[in-house]
């Protein structure tokens, strides 16, 4: 019996979302105008379902996700929420609670990410109990989506059930993409042309759409998975660059260690320098790049440590 070979452009792509999504809280680029915030965590959501493991038996995939998702989610929430709580204490002694239903897990940071992948994974093991077929599924769960995205949800709810759309379409187009590169290839052309769009605001989306139309989120939905395609022939032309490969393998820890980081930046910078002056923005890159390579060689750490905070066994030995 031979083992499943994992795709190594996959942990590559991983690798360049994470770089876009650790881009997002890093305050320069939007002092700067740099675009294309609405593309990373999408497609992280669609990168996680390639992997997708629901249709076999819940015993076998439910306590491991429930351990290494949800278990680590509720850790971080209260790490996130004691360091962000030091660090506003220190700057001017006052304690962030939120105890809302817009932010029920008070300062969690990027947890709700790992709740809502959480929740992604279970809705579509039940959606593939109805024995319905993917194909019919898939454009209905779009549709839905733009209907739900109608309503203002709760946060944990509303970036939860936006997820699922992202995360089923990884599940069913993995194996096409796989077989189709040549496709792949034109189908990246039309995601090109897609990205070069999206500064010019025809994209009203951030991770919930912003628009009141099924159709049109239909359409924001397709153009967007066609932005995807361009950035998995990107990571399959950089399949070689082993450390990129590397930092995609590292992205639970990178996800939920590289707000705290970034926060402390922000809480430095914008006391010793002037907000949006040449100074700050050059540290501000500075310090992107070294917050990304702190985190990758921490959640090594972390993984090898105290292996719990990543939902990961010790290794024996």
């Amino acid at each position: 019996m031979t083992t499943k070979q994992r795709d190594e452009y996959v942990d590559v792509a991983k690798g360049i979302a994470m770089l876009m999504v650790v881009r997002i809280h890093t305050e320069v680029f939007g002092e700067i105008g740099a675009p294309y915030p609405v593309i990373a965590v999408p497609f992280f959501f669609f990168l996680s379902g390639f992997y997708d493991n629901t249709e076999k038996p819940v015993n076998q995939w439910l306590p491991k996700t429930f351990k290494r998702i949800f278990l680590v989610g509720i850790f971080w929430v209260f790490i996130s929420f004691a360091y962000v709580s030091l660090l506003h204490y220190l700057k001017d002694r006052t304690i962030p609670i939120d105890f809302s239903l817009e932010k029920p897990l008070i300062s969690g940071g990027a947890t709700w990410f790992l709740f809502a992948l959480f929740y992604a994974k279970c809705l579509t093991c039940l959606i593939g109990k109805t024995q319905i077929s993917r194909w019919i599924i898939l454009p209905l769960l779009v549709l839905l989506g733009g209907w739900l995205s109608q309503f203002d949800l709760p946060l944990l709810f509303d970036e939860g059930i936006a997820a699922v759309p992202f995360y089923y379409a990884g599940k069913v187009l993995y194996p096409c993409i796989k077989d189709n590169w040549k496709a792949i290839k034109w189908i990246a052309l039309v995601g090109f042309g897609c990205i070069l769009l999206m500064p010019m605001n025809w994209f009203p989306w951030v991770f919930v759409s912003y628009t009141d139309n099924s159709l049109f989120y239909a359409l924001f939905f397709f153009m967007i998975a066609s932005a995807f395609a361009f950035f998995l022939w990107i990571s399959k032309l950089l399949e070689k660059q082993k450390w990129l490969a590397r930092f995609g393998t590292q992205t639970l820890g990178i996800l939920v260690l590289h707000p705290l980081l970034l926060h402390t930046c922000a809480v430095i910078l914008n006391r010793v320098m002037v907000k949006g002056s040449a100074p700050w923005i050059i540290t501000f890159l500075c310090a992107y790049f070294i917050v990304c390579i702190i985190c990758y060689y921490l959640s090594l750490w972390i993984g090898k440590h105290c292996p719990a905070l990543l939902g990961v066994q010790a290794k024996k030995g």
